[in-house]
């Protein structure tokens, strides 16, 4: 695999990855149990990294 295959796969994985951190957030808010507050804002921050 060249570097040019390897960084589009490296932008697949992140896409997917934030596509899959949507979907968690999604539920965390949808079942809207003040404790999880705190995970919904650590998912935000990992979303912020990988879109660096």
């Amino acid at each position: 695999m060249n570097d040019k295959e390897k960084i589009e796969s490296y932008k697949e994985n992140i896409a997917e990855s934030l596509r899959i951190i949507d979907e968690i957030i999604e539920i965390i808010r949808f079942q809207d149990n003040p404790e999880d507050t705190i995970i919904d804002q650590k998912l935000e921050e990992i979303k912020k990294i990988l879109n660096r």
